[in-house]
């Protein structure tokens, strides 16, 4: 099964039209590349920067066979006109794209000298990065200081009342730990 969805903005009334295998975790990555400010829609980016999280919800306009998601995506753009959708044909969205080889060439010698862990930066960067730590390398660190880093540690002991009042806010959530869970309190055709 599959879901065609809406996310609305509810100040203006813009639309954004797509689908997913599962609405909800589809929802949580647009929420996430959003706040994150890494959405691939610009339109839809530009929008949540200037109205924020609380003016959009997700709602689910149907739900259907996997097989006819890409159609029924179609449908209902065509139907709804949305304002916040890049491509209004499902068919060359995103998920659907393939890319020719010329392309996978100029991605591929982008990304080259640049490893995941620094987040874009070059070699040269990187490298500049660790002169800078060798520079910290044999320094005294006070007494004090030792104490507020230790007492900072993770593994610090807590309170009875802070554990308790964590228990009690996580009961029956065993899904996102410390989250509520997406259908409690919500109807399923509007998540918020």
């Amino acid at each position: 099964m599959a879901d065609v969805y809406q996310i609305t903005c509810e100040e203006t009334g813009e639309l954004y039209i797509g689908s997913s295998t599962c609405a909800k975790r589809r929802w949580r990555e647009h929420r996430c590349e959003l706040n994150g400010k890494k959405h691939h829609n610009n339109k839809l980016q530009k929008a949540w920067d200037e109205h924020g999280i609380d003016s959009f919800n997700l709602s689910i306009i149907e739900v259907c066979k996997e097989e006819d998601r890409f159609e029924r995506e179609q449908h209902y753009i065509d139907t709804l006109e949305p304002a916040l959708n890049i491509s209004l044909n499902s068919v060359h969205s995103f998920i659907n794209r393939n890319h020719t080889k010329e392309t996978k060439k100029k991605i591929s010698d982008a990304k080259k000298g640049r490893a995941p862990w620094n987040k874009g930066l070059t070699k040269e960067d990187h490298d500049g990065l660790r002169v800078s730590g060798e520079k910290l390398k044999g320094r005294k660190v006070s007494e004090e200081t030792r104490e507020l880093l230790r007492l900072a540690n993770l593994g610090k002991k807590q309170s009875e009342e802070t554990i308790a009042k964590r228990s009690e806010k996580l009961k029956g959530n065993k899904h996102c730990v410390g989250r509520v869970p997406w259908n409690k309190g919500t109807k399923r055709e509007a998540i918020k």
